[in-house]
């Protein structure tokens, strides 16, 4: 079995914006993408989308801390997704390089493109005098690239992860009040679409081959993430409103109807992975009791 070994290297630094690259790589870029973030500025959804409308100290606040804190979970939302496509450039790189056949090895190049653009795009809704920083989830998923075999990562990257931001970008476009943006994540989920499908076909041609004890304890990570997802807009609340006790917390948690927007995400995770071809991993998870 060929193994290759990448640094997912998150943290690379960028060009400075007189350097003649940028030059070379905005004009690649202008051929790839028609999108164009001009004279859009955020926060790009509302506090509705958010949930924050339900919340009793958000509505309590003044307007001024009520726009920082929809504009500090609207950075917060396009900053993962920014990480996202930033280690879509790193998986796709590698998967070109572990293909089994001159055509598998042709679409991941292709894919390679269109994770650069996605790259652009997002980034083009993000300030570029403040730096972002990855988060647990882009650190776990730093993880998965740069340690599980092949036909584990087609599982984990393609089959659920990407299966997964199909769903979550068709509603990061629908929930926007911002043309380009939505226009940005419907040529986005154009193009994830494509790699989702691929993923199906793939594993399933190379699931014998998957390391189920890995696979089960990646997921298992990510399955706990997604029980904290609703906390991001805890701490953009707590960053602007100050800290705030764990009864609070709970509090703003339960009127961000956070235990049924956990059970959404995990019905639908658990979807995507019901395949034949998956069995042994969705039977491992639910012996480790990873869906509650």
């Amino acid at each position: 079995m060929r193994t290759v070994h990448v640094d997912t290297a998150l943290d690379l630094p960028h060009l400075g914006e007189d350097d003649r690259l940028r030059a070379v790589l905005q004009s690649a870029l202008a051929r790839t993408t028609d999108v164009s973030a001009v004279n859009s500025t955020g926060p790009f959804w509302p506090a509705s989308f958010f949930g924050l409308d339900g919340v009793q100290c958000f509505r309590d606040a003044s307007k001024d801390q009520q726009a920082r804190v929809v504009a500090a979970a609207s950075r917060a939302t396009l900053e993962e997704a920014w990480f996202i496509e930033k280690a879509g450039m790193v998986y796709t790189a590698q998967m070109s390089l572990l293909a089994t056949s001159t055509e598998e090895r042709q679409l991941y190049s292709l894919f390679a493109a269109d994770e650069a653009a996605h790259l652009h795009l997002v980034g083009a809704f993000l300030p570029p005098d403040e730096p972002s920083r990855p988060g647990p989830f882009h650190a776990l998923l730093a993880d998965v690239i740069e340690t599980a075999d092949r036909a584990t990562l087609i599982f984990v990257i393609q089959v659920v992860l990407e299966g997964w931001g199909l769903v979550h970008y068709r509603q990061l476009a629908e929930g926007t009040h911002s043309a380009p943006l939505r226009a940005a994540f419907e040529r986005i989920l154009k193009d994830e679409a494509r790699h989702h499908g691929s993923g199906l076909l793939l594993f399933d041609q190379a699931a014998s081959g998957a390391d189920v004890e890995q696979a089960t304890a990646l997921l298992e990570r990510f399955l706990a993430m997604v029980l904290l997802g609703p906390l991001m807009v805890v701490g953009c609340l707590s960053a602007v409103l100050g800290p705030l006790d764990n009864a609070a917390k709970t509090e703003v948690l339960h009127q961000l109807n956070a235990d049924e927007q956990v059970r959404d995400r995990l019905a639908l995770l658990r979807g995507l992975m019901d395949r034949p071809t998956a069995s042994a991993i969705v039977a491992a998870l639910d012996a480790r009791g990873a869906w509650s």
